[in-house]
């Protein structure tokens, strides 16, 4: 019954820090722009998984 109590808490805690409200961050400088954040060459080092067919 102690396991269940404390797994239903931590689980109340973080979906408790997962509620973010987006109004809480549009007034925050310098306002974020993704089209000028991407402009110019754009390079990408890694894996990169695909939902593709395999080989």
């Amino acid at each position: 019954m102690k396991r269940i109590l404390a797994l239903g808490i931590a689980l109340i805690l973080l979906l408790a820090g997962c509620s973010a409200n987006i109004n809480d961050y549009r007034q925050q400088t310098p306002p974020l722009d993704i089209f000028q954040y991407f402009q110019g060459k754009t390079e990408a080092w890694g894996m990169g998984h695909g939902t593709g067919p395999q080989r």
